[in-house]
């Protein structure tokens, strides 16, 4: 059936909207039977045929079969069939929320007033999963997430009026620690190495990658959702959604074992400069610190400086200048071992480059150091004839 539009010159009294039914019945050779169908799957894929628990399908004439339909004003009559209940069926139950691949207590459970009359009984609470209403797959053929456990009273919510606290000790000496901005997320490095997250503001805690061991943390400055935790390798994990997911990446280098800050950050989201450690194994004869860039979020990496002992980011939030401008502390003399300069034999000369550095110039040939502070660009410089030290904004 074809709905058109007569042009202006065939239209007549009767209106310029016509409607064009086809009939091809008469182009085959009888009506279609059962045998002639098909089943066809709406929503088919190698792994995920099922959504919200079930298949959906419909019949349809099997592509050689010389027939015809008929049944002109009858709707496709949609068919389900139900899967086995997997993960994807199942979702956060009330008071529960989402740590990677599991689903934790946001704090105690709420229960009824008459189900632990004794503190020191059990009743049965929720398992933390529940599933998704309006999700018809089978139990049990599949995955029970959201059977009913058995828990120790001390765990439920108290009565109104009654006060609780939660007390986690931790195996190591607590080195580090912060909570995501805008969030319940808080991430704690230990003396040990390790790194432990809670998403419930410290009620439930879990270690992040027992196998690993990190020697710093980083939330990013300008995004509250992103953070970076470093191991003692290459190997760095990062997430975007405050914790929830973590995924690996490889840095360009080692970590600086020279005090300087490894990752600066940028107003722009996936702008980074990474300073780590080139050639320090062995003789390390030449033995120094190398910056690099990526701007895609640490997936790619470009060289910036070597013989550096900072490199940043020369915009900020409210220093509004070149969004490729990156500035170094870097030595006069870019020969040798970095760790054994001397201040006054090699001096750190203040350098920027626009163009992601490609482009740099000498603005300063002998500094302390720079900081940004709200909109300005601080300098501190030695002028060793007067024994002084200058600062620039």
């Amino acid at each position: 059936m074809l709905v058109a539009q007569l042009a202006r010159k065939d239209q007549t009294g009767s209106g310029r909207f016509v409607v064009i039914f086809l009939d091809f019945a008469s182009t085959r050779s009888r009506q279609c039977t059962d045998n002639d169908f098909e089943k066809w799957y709406a929503r088919s894929g190698d792994k995920h045929e099922c959504i919200m628990g079930h298949k959906q399908w419909y019949r349809r004439r099997k592509p050689d079969a010389d027939c015809y339909v008929g049944h002109k004003f009858d709707d496709p009559v949609e068919h389900e069939e139900n899967c086995p209940c997997t993960n994807e069926d199942y979702e956060c139950d009330y008071n529960f929320i989402r740590n990677g691949d599991q689903c934790l207590p946001a704090g105690p459970e709420p229960i009824p007033a008459d189900v632990c009359r004794d503190a020191s009984g059990t009743y049965m609470g929720s398992s933390g999963y529940r599933l998704i209403p309006g999700n018809t797959c089978d139990k049990s053929r599949g995955i029970v997430k959201d059977a009913k456990v058995q828990k120790d009273c001390s765990l439920a919510q108290p009565e109104e009026g009654e006060v609780t606290h939660q007390t986690f000790e931790f195996a190591s000496e607590i080195v580090q620690y912060a909570y995501f901005k805008e969030s319940t997320t808080i991430l704690v490095r230990l003396h040990d190495g390790t790194v432990w997250q809670s998403s419930n503001e410290g009620y439930t805690w879990i270690q992040l990658f027992p196998n690993e061991r990190f020697i710093v943390f980083y939330l990013r400055s300008y995004s509250n959702d992103r953070a970076y935790i470093l191991t003692s390798s290459q190997k760095y994990y990062y997430t975007t959604d405050v914790g929830r997911s973590w995924n690996p990446l490889y840095a360009p280098l080692l970590s600086n074992t020279f005090g300087a800050v490894i990752m600066h950050f940028h107003p722009i989201s996936d702008y980074l400069i990474w300073t780590g450690n080139a050639d320090c194994e062995g003789s390390a004869e030449k033995c120094r610190a190398e910056a690099r860039y990526s701007t895609d979020n640490g997936r790619n990496w470009r060289f910036v400086e070597e013989y550096v002992r900072n490199c940043a980011w020369a915009r900020d939030a409210e220093l509004k200048i070149d969004a490729t401008q990156i500035i170094c502390e870097s030595y006069k003399e870019k020969k040798g071992n970095q760790r054994l300069f001397q201040a006054n034999a090699n001096p750190l000369q203040l350098v920027g480059g626009t163009q992601f550095f490609s482009k740099k110039k000498v603005l300063f040939d002998r500094v302390v150091g720079f900081a940004k502070f709200s909109e300005f660009l601080i300098v501190a410089e030695v002028r060793l004839a007067a024994i002084w030290i200058d600062f620039h904004s």
